[in-house]
């Protein structure tokens, strides 16, 4: 049985999955707290999916920009050799 992970916190969608068979019954599947057989719907560039775990539905909301990012070529850099200890 395929399902759908999210984040357990935030609820924001993780990927796909498939459910483990019960071990008492054939037919029952074991699905984790942060998983959901309801299926997310189809995102645009800049929203993304939401489950919420008391209304049991997927909601689409903007992804927030980020403040205070850096660009992407000052990631990673290694500090000064001196500087290593």
């Amino acid at each position: 049985m395929k399902i759908y992970l999210f984040n357990a916190v935030s609820g924001a969608y993780l990927g796909e999955d498939f459910a483990d068979e019960g071990p008492f019954r054939h037919d029952a599947y074991v699905i984790p707290d942060d998983a959901t057989t309801i299926p997310p719907p189809r995102v645009e560039a800049g929203r993304m999916a939401f489950f919420n775990i008391r209304e049991q539905c997927w909601k689409v909301c903007d992804i927030p920009a980020q403040q205070n990012s850096q660009p992407c070529d000052t990631l990673g850099e290694q500090p000064p050799s001196e500087e290593i200890l």
